[in-house]
């Protein structure tokens, strides 16, 4: 069940703080449509919010060969809940007609120790371009993979746009 509870706006960012409560199931969205995370019910200890950002930016360097596939998403929830009680469905889809083709696809968790990027696999979904995996941690996912190059780079060329 999602519920969207206000819309928080400034300079920088806009995001929507979406009710969680923890004797039902609730499905957190990021914006863009391009995460999904499904809270089974009694996942989280206690009802409260929560937020899915793009990060703007990939923290970290990656995994040798690998690419970030679109953005990267960090899942918060408020109070005290660091970690989800029961597995939860963690999704993230990209279009291959805008971000390009890619092989290898895999979800990635930044685990903030030592350890950067870990692949957390994904089973692929052909018909949304779509991986999935189960998870019970919190924190910072994205999707990777290798771009395959088809034919020749395409050049670009910009012109200006004079307007009398």
């Amino acid at each position: 069940m999602l519920q969207t509870a206000a819309t928080w706006t400034s300079d920088d960012s806009d995001y929507n703080l979406q009710r969680v409560i923890a004797s039902e199931a609730n499905d957190l969205y990021s914006e863009d449509g391009n995460f999904e995370l499904h809270l089974p019910p009694d996942s989280v200890s206690v009802d409260g919010y929560a937020t899915v950002l793009p990060t703007g930016y990939v923290p970290g360097p990656l995994p040798s060969g690998k690419q970030v596939i679109g953005s990267a998403y960090e899942v918060r929830l408020s109070g005290a809940v660091a970690e989800l009680v029961k597995d939860s469905l963690v999704r993230l889809h990209y279009h291959p007609e805008v971000m390009g083709i890619y092989t290898d696809t895999l979800i990635c968790y930044l685990d903030t120790g030592a350890q950067g990027w870990q692949s957390m696999g994904g089973e692929p979904n052909e018909v949304d371009y779509g991986l999935a995996i189960t998870t019970n941690r919190l924190g910072i996912y994205a999707l990777m993979g290798q771009a395959v190059i088809t034919g020749p780079p395409i050049e670009r060329v910009y012109l200006p746009l004079i307007v009398r």
